[in-house]
């Protein structure tokens, strides 16, 4: 009788089949600047004007586009997204989430203004390689989700390991002003592409 109430026990407090994925044990944090004035030219054929800037040793930061409109790509010069559905300025740090040596996301701020509204955009990325280039993992938005950064980070740490670039979908992940979504799922669906 003891032995079942236990089991019972057990099992309602077992996650349900529906939770959300449990971030590995180990995941550290780091941060980089995002600030052009630091990077040096890394032209590619399809855009010469790509700048290379230091992120994380074996894993460099890229931004395209000009400073109303710069887009990152982590770890090699491809993979950017389009760009953005309104003019955007980019935040100037990069929080990496790091798993043993290996970097496992990058988030970075957009500032975006549409209309009359700001918009506070945390993006969720997953570094890349000359083999297979990054991805957007999540957006959120910064204004309407309390504690977005936090937020980001816990789901970085669990959803980035396993995404897969060129196969999963991107989100936008808690809650979110009308804009954000029309505006955020427009830009992801071409992202995915």
């Amino acid at each position: 009788m003891l032995s079942a109430l236990f089991l019972l026990t057990v099992l309602a407090a077992a996650p349900d089949a529906g939770s959300q994925p449990v971030a590995p044990a180990g995941i550290a944090a780091a941060a980089s600047p995002l600030l052009p004035r630091y990077c040096v030219p890394a032209p590619t054929p399809s855009d010469p004007g790509v700048l290379r800037c230091a992120g994380l040793i074996g894993t460099d930061v890229y931004l395209a586009g000009d400073e109303a409109n710069r887009r990152v790509a982590l770890g090699a010069p491809a993979g950017f997204p389009p760009p953005l559905p309104a003019p955007a300025m980019l935040g100037r740090t990069l929080d990496w989430r790091i798993l043993g040596a290996r970097p496992i996301a990058g988030i970075f701020l957009y500032r975006l203004t549409s209309g009359d509204e700001a918009l506070r955009w945390l993006v969720v990325t997953k570094p890349g390689s000359m083999e297979r280039p990054g991805c957007i993992v999540a957006l959120f938005d910064g204004n309407a989700e309390p504690e977005a950064d936090v937020r980001a980070a816990s789901f970085a740490d669990a959803r980035a390991p396993g995404f897969r670039c060129g196969i999963d979908r991107a989100t936008i992940q808690g809650r979110a002003a009308d804009t954000t979504r029309r505006l955020g799922a427009a830009w992801l669906q071409a992202a995915g592409r």
